[in-house]
């Protein structure tokens, strides 16, 4: 479980406002902000997910924005998160065989949530043709939709529809919606750049390094270092392990005081 704090939150917020760009409309200002807001957010977060929960991340990111801004219905969502919830099989039969049992009950659900789904389940019956063709295609979340929906359409909505057909391609959709309903680089995840982990950090904030067994930092933190001008006896490695206590606490007063980094490896011990 990932958990972040409401003071990390509030430091990335208040920087963010300090480092946007300046503009005498105060609209511009503000679109500034929530950009530059929405990149640190990203970023600094990107940095402590494991490469799986990444996508989910930043689609949740997209979808928080975009429902900021009324463009993503909540009966919608909860439908893409869940699918459909009866315990009961639809009273109409599956039309083709070819098509999924659960794709088909969970698509009898979405045309029970608005005027636009309702068509579907006929347009599906009536021209198995069309439909067919798209559903065997390698990637249809990069093809139009059958009957001039994808027109019709937003973009979550295509979501919807192709989960109940085509479920083991929403990942590959959904890095398309992110792309398309943000910006690319926000599918783009960043690499490890210690400048960058200097950067967001601060006098107040630490920088943690949760490593795999036989990775060591130490060395980039050092090079950082000399680049940052921490060097000699103003980078004060400690080793911890038995009866390095008051050694560490000796370090990190110095670093309070005189203002020197303070680098502790082997924090398990």
């Amino acid at each position: 479980m990932y958990e972040y704090s409401l003071d990390a939150f509030r430091e990335i917020y208040v920087k963010s406002i300090v480092d946007a760009a300046k503009d005498d409309e105060l609209g511009h200002r503000l679109d500034n902000i929530k950009q530059l807001l929405t990149d640190n957010v990203f970023n600094y977060v990107c940095l402590g997910l494991f490469e799986k929960y990444r996508l989910t991340f930043v689609f949740q990111m997209a979808l928080k924005i975009l429902q900021a801004a009324g463009q993503v219905d909540e009966v919608e969502l909860d439908f893409f998160l869940k699918g459909t919830q009866s315990l009961e099989k639809a009273k109409r039969e599956r039309p083709h065989g070819w098509l999924p049992a659960q794709g088909w009950e969970d698509l009898m659900r979405l045309t029970q949530l608005s005027g636009t789904f309702q068509p579907l389940a006929d347009m599906v019956t009536q021209d198995e043709a069309a439909w067919r063709q798209w559903y065997d295609q390698e990637c249809p979340d990069r093809a139009p939709l059958p009957g001039g929906l994808d027109k019709s359409l937003t973009p979550f909505q295509k979501l919807c529809v192709l989960r109940c057909f085509r479920i083991d391609r929403i990942p590959q959709a959904v890095t398309g919606f992110v792309s398309s309903e943000l910006d690319e680089r926000y599918v783009s995840f960043p690499i490890l750049r210690y400048d960058d982990v200097c950067d967001r950090s601060s006098s107040t904030t630490p920088v943690v390094f949760v490593i795999s067994p036989g990775a060591d930092p130490a060395t980039d933190v050092i090079e950082l270092g000399k680049r940052r001008g921490f060097t000699g006896n103003r980078l004060l490695p400690v080793a911890l392990g038995q009866n390095q206590e008051a050694k560490a606490e000796l370090a990190i007063q110095q670093g309070i005081t005189k203002g020197v980094w303070v680098l502790l490896q082997n924090c398990h011990l």
